[in-house]
């Protein structure tokens, strides 16, 4: 399993229906662990030190859809988790975004992501 996140942002004035994607890079434990530097967890607890940004008009209805998602060479994409954040309800700084699965159930992931949010005018 080599996980990714994969953030696609929603917005209602986008009208040629390609709405801008940002994804991080493929997560991979390292097997000799002696020779990484710094931290090497598991598969199923992965950390992404990696920025994703976008440029858009404000609009109460912008959305960020946040996948989960495996690069793995026998499967295409399998999809773990969704989420949805409404952009204009997001708080400044650090957030646990709670996971659901591709039926809308809890579970037992969550992703601790910083929002920074700026006007540029």
């Amino acid at each position: 399993m080599k996980p990714y996140v994969t953030c696609t942002l929603i917005h209602p004035d986008d009208h040629d229906g390609k709405p801008p994607k940002r994804k991080t890079s493929a997560y991979k434990q390292h097997k000799l662990g002696f020779l990484h530097k710094g931290p090497n967890p598991p598969v199923t607890e992965p950390i992404w030190d990696e920025v994703l940004e976008w440029d858009y008009e404000e609009n109460e209805m912008v959305f960020l859809r946040i996948l989960i998602k495996s690069d793995d060479s026998w499967a295409r994409n399998p999809m773990f988790a969704v989420a949805a954040v409404r952009l204009s309800y997001v708080a400044q700084g650090w957030s646990f975004i709670r996971m659901l699965d591709l039926k809308g159930r809890e579970t037992h992931c969550s992703l601790l992501v910083k929002f920074d949010v700026e006007d540029v005018a």
